[in-house]
């Protein structure tokens, strides 16, 4: 993860003098729109890179900050990392996951403290649905209820009504806001985090997923853009949009992008990639 010898401002800056040489090799190309940040934990459970540091979090924002005026700066957390779900907070991604507690490689808020710390260094928040074991999953196939962990007849496929409603209050319950116990780490106290529409991107994944049994929830591409056109809140306020992992799993002829589209078009809107 960062760190190092490096501050926020340090690697802000070579990202800017990086992007220059980049746009001068290439006259055509107007140079990259900003970053992302995607620093997830790693498979070796007792590896300190499942951990986040303060040191870490301190490059990142910083990083972010330095850029934000010039630059689009994203995030991109796995769910747990970022989930209206919980009140729970803390850095480490050794937590187990609600429908699989052997499975040790899940957060608790990690990058919702990031966001909470500087709000305005970010342009989007987009939450990957896709984890592993992710609440999504949990919501979807368990019926978001430990006591049916383990029990007859679960995991069970959720039903396309019910993948339209897990999608929905996803993002509804980013944008109506959660409490979190962040307890002034960093500074930062114990609040309630909501996150504006129009910052809220939702991911998916698309066929690959069927391959991971309910490992990874799928989600119907129809249900999806009817979801986005159930928007939240009292006004049916949209959110920014969907992405989805990954474009080259699309099969021929019938990409799960067209689905998502064609259920948005419904009320109007387009997809957002």
């Amino acid at each position: 993860g960062p760190g190092g010898a490096c501050d926020g401002a340090t690697y802000a800056a070579s990202f800017r003098a990086w992007n220059e040489k980049v746009k001068a090799a290439a006259p055509d190309f107007p140079g990259f729109a900003g970053i992302d940040w995607d620093i997830e934990g790693v498979n070796e459970e007792s590896s300190p890179s499942n951990e986040f540091t303060d040191g870490a979090y301190k490059v990142m924002l910083d990083m972010s900050a330095a850029l934000k005026d010039d630059f689009v700066v994203t995030m991109v957390p796995p769910q747990s990392y970022f989930d209206c779900g919980t009140s729970e907070f803390d850095s480490s991604l050794r937590h187990p996951a609600a429908s699989t507690p052997s499975f040790h490689y899940h957060g608790a808020n990690c990058y919702a403290l990031l966001y909470a710390k500087c709000p305005d260094c970010f342009d989007l928040v987009m939450v990957q649905l896709y984890e592993g074991w992710a609440r999504a999953g949990f919501d979807l196939y368990w019926g978001g209820d430990t006591a049916n962990v383990g029990q007859p007849g679960f995991p069970r496929d959720g039903t396309y009504a019910d993948q339209v409603k897990v999608a929905q209050k996803n993002a509804q319950c980013l944008t109506d806001g959660y409490e979190i116990k962040f307890g002034g780490h960093l500074g930062v106290a114990s609040q309630n985090l909501t996150v504006p529409a129009s910052k809220v991107v939702l991911g998916f994944g698309n066929q690959w997923v069927d391959s991971t049994g309910y490992k990874c929830p799928y989600f119907d591409g129809n249900a999806v853009g009817e979801a986005y056109c159930q928007g939240v809140g009292q006004g049916s306020t949209k959110i920014r949009g969907y992405m989805y992992w990954v474009i080259a799993e699309d099969k021929a002829g019938a990409p799960w992008a067209a689905d998502v589209s064609a259920g948005m078009k419904n009320c109007g809107s387009e997809v957002v990639i």
